[in-house]
C-alpha cells in the first residue's frame, strides 16, 4: 500500500520520525517497506501489508496507529459528525443477508460538482490516485484514510427502493470505466426499481453515475462477506481497490464512521450542502470480542520475562483495552483487529511492539529422551543416499496430470486435470526430457529416481519409489533393464527384504516402480538415525542458460604418444568461451600400410551462450579457429 508521510503526520501533533526512520521500525516491527520515494512535497512509503494485517492496516489511519504503537508518539484520531438536516433516509431492502452484512445509505443534497481543492488532490496524487471531481475523489479519500469504501449515486437517477440481492440471469451493465458486463446469479448486486446500479463491493455503474450535472446523491457505505467479493471479482473480472479491501475483510463496524466522514467532507467540499439522517441495515450485529489473557503465557512463549504492567500498555498502544481480575487480563479487542483471535495473537503484539531485539537467544534445552526417527523418512533416506551412491539423480515431477482418477475441481492447466495415479507415466517423460541433454550434461547414461505420493481410489494416498534409466551411449552386456536389476538387487541389500517392483519398458526406456508403504511397514524400526549425509562443502553452483546449445564433432589422428588431456587443451583453447564442454567420446589406435600407428581420438564440443541463441555461424567460427590449430600441429581431422 503507499502511504503518505503528510497524511499520516496529520494524525499527530508532535513531529514523527523521518520516512527512513519509520521504513526501518516497520521492516522489524511491522511490515516489509518495499521502497520509500520523494514525490513532490511529500514522501511515500510502499508499505507491504500482508493479508493478516489487511483488516485494518490497508488505509492510513491504520498505518497511524502502527506508528503510534511502536514510536510512542501519541495519536489523535478525530471523531466526524455531519451536520444532518435532514432525516429523510433511502429506503433500503437486503435481499441476501449472508453476503451483504451491513448497508448504509444517505441523502446529500445540494451538492455541486466540480474540482477537487489542491490538498485533497495533493494527497490522492500522492498515493497513485488520479482525482476525478469532488465527489468521488472525497469517497477516495474515505477509502484511503480508514479502510471503509464507499459509493456515490445521482440520487436523482436512483428509481425507487435501493434492493442488494442476486443478479438475474442476463442482467447487463456498463461499469464506471466503460466495461459491458453480462451478470450471472451469482453475483450480488445494487439494484433500484429499474435494475442494476452497482456490482456490490466491486464496481458501480453509469447509469446512477454522479456528473456535472449531480446535485443529490445517495452516499453507501457498505459490508460484503469477504469470500464472496474474491470469487465475484474474479468471475467478472475486475479487481479495485474496494474490492482488495473487502475481498481482506473489515469490519462492519465501520460502515457508519466511513459515511460520516464522507459526509462531512463533502459538507465541507460543497459549503451548503444538506446532509440526510443515515438508515442503516445491520440485520446480524458484530458482537464486541474479549479475550482471557494470562500474562505470563506472553513472557513464556517470548522467552523473556515482561511484567503485567508492559503489557497493559503495549496492548493500550494497539487499542486493546485491559480489565485485571487477579493475574489474568480480560482484553475487550477492537472490531477492526479481526486477526486477534487467540492468546498466541495477541503474544505475537507484545513481542512485535517489545522488539525482537530485545528477547535474548537462549538456546534450547538439552533432550533427555532419546529420539526416535521417523520410520519412513529414515529408510527413504537410505535409498535415496544408496542411489546417489549408485550415480542416480532424484528429480521432482508434477503432481498433477492429463488423466487419472481423481479430478481436480479447478485445475492449473489443461494438461495437469488429475492427481498422479502412478509415477511411471511422469518417469518416462523426464528421462526422455533428460535425454535430450545428455550432451550438455555430459552424461553416457540417463539414471533418475522419484519418491513421491500417488494418488488412488481404492488404496488412497501411497507413497512410491520410480526408477528410470537410458542407456545413451552403447555399452557391451549393459541395458536398461540389466541397470534395473542391479537396483533392485541393490535396494534389497540394503533393506534385507525382497522387493515387488512393476518393470516397465518403452524401446530403449526403463521404469522400476516400488511401493514403499508396504516395504517400510515390514521393516524394523531404526534406533538412530546412522545415515551419513551426502552433503559436500565447498559447492559451487552454477546458472543454468535458458538459451539452447549446440554440438560439433571432430575426430582427429595424432602421434600415439600424445594424451587425450593435451588435445582437449587445444580444442578448448581455441573453441573459446562458448564452448562450455569438450568430450572424448571415442579412442582407437591405427596402424597404417607404412607400419606407423597413430591415435584416433574422437571429441564431442558443446557451445552456449548465457546471454543470446547462438547462430550456426558461431560454431563454424569456433570450429575454423579449432581446424586451424590442430592443422598447425601436424594433426590429422578425420
Amino acid at each position: 500500500m503507499k502511504v503518505s508521510y503528510n497524511w499520516l503526520q496529520s494524525y499527530f501533533k508532535d513531529p514523527l520520525p523521518t520516512p527512513e526512520k519509520i521504513a526501518e521500525l516497520f521492516t522489524f516491527r511491522f511490515a516489509e517497506v518495499e521502497s520509500v520515494d520523494a514525490i513532490g512535497n511529500d514522501t511515500v512509503l510502499d508499505v507491504k501489508v500482508l493479508p493478516d494485517r489487511a483488516h485494518y492496516a490497508l488505509c492510513h489511519r491504520g498505518i497511524a496507529t502502527e506508528v503510534a504503537a511502536i514510536t510512542g508518539v501519541p495519536i489523535v484520531i478525530p471523531t466526524y459528525v455531519p451536520n444532518v438536516s435532514n432525516e429523510q433516509m433511502p429506503v433500503i431492502r437486503i435481499d441476501n443477508e449472508t453476503l451483504c452484512r451491513r448497508y448504509t445509505a444517505r441523502f446529500v443534497d445540494g451538492v455541486t460538482v466540480g474540482d477537487s481543492p489542491d490538498w485533497l488532490k495533493e494527497r490522492l496524487t500522492a498515493i497513485g490516485q488520479r482525482p476525478i471531481n469532488n465527489i468521488v475523489d472525497a469517497a477516495n479519500f474515505v477509502m484511503f484514510d480508514m479502510g471503509q469504501p464507499l459509493h456515490a449515486f445521482d440520487a436523482d437517477k436512483v428509481q425507487g427502493v435501493i434492493v442488494v440481492r442476486m443478479a438475474k440471469a442476463g442482467e447487463q451493465m456498463t461499469t464506471l470505466d466503460g466495461k459491458e458486463v453480462i451478470l450471472t446469479p451469482d453475483i450480488l448486486v445494487i439494484a433500484d426499481d429499474a435494475g442494476v446500479l452497482a456490482i456490490a463491493g466491486i464496481k458501480g455503474g453509469t447509469r446512477a453515475q454522479v456528473d456535472a450535472a449531480t446535485t443529490r446523491i445517495i452516499l453507501e457505505s457498505a459490508n460484503f462477506d469477504p469470500a464472496y467479493v474474491r470469487r465475484a471479482s474474479g468471475l467478472v473480472g475486475i479487481r479495485t481497490d474496494a474490492s482488495k479491501r473487502y475481498e481482506n475483510e473489515i469490519t462492519p463496524e465501520w460502515a457508519p464512521a466511513g459515511s460520516d466522514l464522507c459526509a462531512a467532507l463533502v459538507g465541507e467540499l460543497c459549503g451548503g450542502a444538506q446532509v440526510g439522517a443515515l438508515g442503516d441495515s445491520y440485520p446480524v450485529k458484530a458482537e464486541m470480542r474479549t479475550l482471557t489473557f494470562d500474562p505470563a503465557f506472553a513472557s513464556k512463549m517470548l522467552g523473556v520475562a515482561i511484567d503485567t504492567d508492559t503489557v497493559v500498555k503495549i496492548l493500550a498502544s494497539l487499542g486493546i483495552t485491559s480489565a485485571r481480575e487477579g493475574g489474568m487480563l480480560t482484553l475487550t479487542i477492537p472490531p477492526e483487529r479481526l486477526d486477534l483471535v487467540l492468546p498466541e495473537d495477541v503474544t505475537e503484539e507484545i513481542g512485535r511492539i517489545y522488539g525482537y531485539e530485545n528477547i535474548p537467544p537462549v538456546a534450547p534445552p538439552k533432550l533427555t529422551q532419546p529420539l526416535v526417527p521417523l520410520k519412513s523418512m529414515h529408510y527413504e533416506e537410505a535409498i535415496r543416499d544408496a542411489l546417489v551412491a549408485h550415480g542416480f539423480s532424484e528429480v521432482f515431477t508434477y503432481s498433477f496430470q492429463k488423466s487419472g482418477e481423481l479430478e481436480i475441481e479447478k485445475s492449473l492447466a489443461s494438461d495437469k486435470n488429475f492427481l498422479r495415479p502412478d509415477l511411471h507415466t511422469n518417469m518416462f517423460e523426464a528421462v526422455e526430457h533428460n535425454a535430450h541433454y545428455a550432451d550438455l550434461l555430459g552424461i553416457d547414461d540417463v539414471k533418475i529416481f522419484e519418491i513421491g505420493k500417488v494418488f488412488d481410489t481404492a488404496l488412497g494416498e501411497q507413497t512410491m519409489l520410480a526408477v528410470g534409466v537410458k542407456k545413451i551411449k552403447k555399452e557391451k552386456g549393459v541395458t536398461a533393464e540389466s541397470l534395473l536389476i542391479e537396483v533392485e538387487t541393490m535396494i534389497e541389500t540394503l533393506l534385507g527384504t525382497p522387493v515387488t517392483p512393476l518393470k516397465k519398458q518403452e524401446e530403449t526406456v526403463g521404469v522400476l516402480q516400488i511401493p514403499l508403504d508396504a516395504l517400510v511397514a515390514r521393516l524394523p524400526q531404526p534406533e538412530s538415525w546412522d545415515l551419513v549425509p551426502y552433503a559436500q562443502e565447498n559447492v559451487i553452483y552454477k546458472k543454468i542458460s535458458p538459451y539452447p546449445f549446440m554440438v560439433r564433432d571432430i575426430a582427429l589422428f595424432v602421434p600415439v604418444e600424445t594424451k587425450q588431456e593435451e588435445v582437449a587443451e587445444l580444442l578448448k583453447a581455441q573453441a573459446g568461451d562458448l564452448a562450455i564442454a569438450v568430450r572424448l567420446f571415442d579412442i582407437f589406435i591405427k596402424t597404417f600400410p607404412d607400419g606407423t600407428q597413430k591415435t584416433s581420438y574422437a571429441f564431442r564440443l558443446v557451445f552456449q551462450s548465457h546471454d543470446r541463441t547462438l547462430s550456426d555461424e558461431d560454431a563454424n567460427t569456433a570450429m575454423e579457429r579449432v581446424n586451424t590449430a590442430v592443422t598447425a600441429k601436424g594433426w590429422e581431422v578425420r
